[in-house]
């Protein structure tokens, strides 16, 4: 599936302008949400399969893709608040929400905190507590791992394929992760490359969510 098979769209939320694609109204809706450090591209494998029988959108998430930076305002709240934003204006009907990591937070959340806009919710990951990200994140070999790439986020795909922390990257997937990291804003590694794990899942109550949603 081509790029231009999609439709490309803006949308202003409160905080930043999102940048997104749409497919043809083939169905309900169903939002496809990438996960920290990707881009919407990162979904493009399974969108030719639901775009069928789905009005597929996806979104790129702040300061992520060709979406807007917001700097000092990445946190699971902020990805959050802009997806619940453009759920509420987008839609005339509850859609099924699509997410992986912070994209899979941002879509339980909305279902919990908007049951009226959202028919169905699925996991593009394992179930995670908090107290679990919050120690994935400050674990010493994450956060060598994202501090090294904070430093390459923004720059020259051919820097970032020739950095050593490229060929801890799996071939098959090295050059998406690059183009991915191409588009980033390095300030969305903020909280990861200093370990912060306790103060990234503050606003995070994954079991609240849970309980709510059923």
């Amino acid at each position: 599936m081509g790029e231009a098979r999609m439709r490309e769209f803006e949308f202003q939320s409160s905080g930043v302008a999102l940048h997104g694609v749409e497919g043809p109204a083939s169905g309900p809706p169903l939002l496809l949400l990438h996960g920290l450090f990707d881009r919407w591209q990162t979904l493009e494998p399974v969108v030719d399969e639901f775009r069928r029988r789905w009005r597929v959108t996806s979104l790129d998430m702040r300061g992520h893709g060709r979406s807007g930076r917001a700097k000092g305002k990445y946190l699971p709240e902020h990805y959050f608040r802009d997806t619940a934003e453009y759920l509420c204006a987008r839609f005339d009907q509850p859609a099924a929400n699509f997410g992986h990591s912070a994209g899979r937070l941002a879509a339980r959340r909305c279902a919990a905190e908007y049951p009226d806009r959202v028919r169905a919710v699925i996991n593009g990951d394992l179930f995670c507590s908090s107290k679990r990200l919050a120690a994935l994140i400050r674990h010493p070999q994450s956060v060598a791992f994202y501090r090294e790439a904070k430093t390459l986020a923004s720059q020259p795909i051919e820097r970032i394929l020739s950095s050593e922390l490229a060929n801890s990257i799996p071939e098959a997937g090295r050059t998406t992760w690059a183009e991915a990291l191409n588009q980033l804003d390095p300030e969305t590694m903020s909280y990861h490359a200093r370990g912060a794990g306790d103060a990234y899942v503050e606003s995070v109550d994954v079991g609240g969510i849970l309980t709510r949603i059923g």
